[in-house]
Formats: C-alpha cells, structure tokens, sequence
C-alpha cells in the first residue's frame, strides 16, 4: 500500500492517528491527514482512502 488518506473528526484525530500507525507499522505508506468537522453520520469515527498496488498478473485473485 502506497498511500492513505485519513479523514478523523475534529475531536478524535490522535486516536485515528494512534491506531493507524499500529496498523500500518510494517508498512509504512505515505499518509495524509484531513481535517473535516463533522461527517454525514454522527456514528461515523473516520473515514480512510487506501491505494494499493498489486504484483502484474494476481489481479482478482486472494
């Protein structure tokens, strides 16, 4: 995974950044952080947007 791009709620940002790099330890993408100050859901904690590469030739296989 190259990149991540991570959108907390104001109040939770050290949180989502706690369990991102915990998550992401071994990996180690480049990461960007967004601040928005509300989502749609008030349920929602964090959204986060990954890209990723895959070897040629493994496309649609686990």
């Amino acid at each position: 995974m190259p990149r991540s791009r991570t959108w907390p709620g104001l109040s939770r940002w050290e949180e989502a950044a706690r369990a991102h790099g915990e998550r992401f330890t071994a990996i180690r993408p480049a990461c960007t952080f967004v601040e928005v100050s509300r989502f749609i859901d008030p349920a929602w904690f964090v959204e986060i947007e990954i890209d990723g590469i895959t070897p040629r030739g493994t496309e649609g296989t686990r």
